[in-house]
């Protein structure tokens, strides 16, 4: 060790306080609590990420919710086969019938040669009118149903999918200001935009 390491190795021994000291300085110090308004300051900052965190936490359930609900809506009405109430295979008729509806009930392209339309009814979709048409799988025979109603602000928020609720697999997509869904017993595809 050189003399310089030892003189400061004693200078520090030297210049340390005793533990007695050390008490009587603390005891000396006033206790410094902390203003009540950093208190209020950081309860409110925790009561607004709370609320953010909830409001944030509140829109992605309602968000699942009504796809939970849209999906549930359309597997109950494609399970009942609820006759049609214009039975026709031409669609440019059963859309003159269902005159109610000022969108198009079906999604663009040439009717897809795989289905054959049985007919259609008015049916709701999450309290819109909408059109509910039957169609038949040339390849299966299975039974489908095709639905469109107007694009409302909650329907914006179901995600074009393909799944399968209680059984029935649905398809959701939208063209334009139209929200459609296929049901059938395998979760068809989306509705082919060029068909033969």
């Amino acid at each position: 060790m050189t003399d310089l390491d030892s003189h400061l190795r004693e200078h520090y021994a030297r210049a340390l306080l005793s533990d007695a000291r050390i008490g009587q300085i603390l005891a000396a110090a006033p206790a410094r609590a902390t203003p009540p308004r950093v208190w209020y300051a950081r309860l409110g900052s925790v009561a607004a990420a709370l609320v953010v965190g909830l409001g944030v936490l509140h829109f992605h359930l309602v968000e699942r919710d009504i796809a939970a609900r849209v999906l549930a809506e359309v597997a109950m009405n494609h399970g009942k086969q609820l006759d049609v109430e214009i039975a026709s295979g031409d669609v440019a008729l059963v859309a003159a019938a269902l005159d109610r509806l000022d969108i198009p009930l079906r999604p663009p392209g040439q009717w897809p040669a795989r289905y054959a339309l049985l007919g259609g009814r008015y049916c709701s979709i999450q309290g819109g009118l909408a059109a509910q048409l039957k169609l038949r799988d040339h390849e299966t025979g299975d039974l489908h149903t095709l639905y469109a109603t107007r694009l409302t602000s909650d329907l914006e928020t179901v995600v074009d999918t393909a799944t399968t609720y209680d059984d029935v697999g649905i398809t959701f997509w939208r063209d334009g200001d139209v929200f459609f869904a296929l049901a059938g017993g395998e979760t068809p595809n989306a509705w082919p935009q060029d068909s033969d």
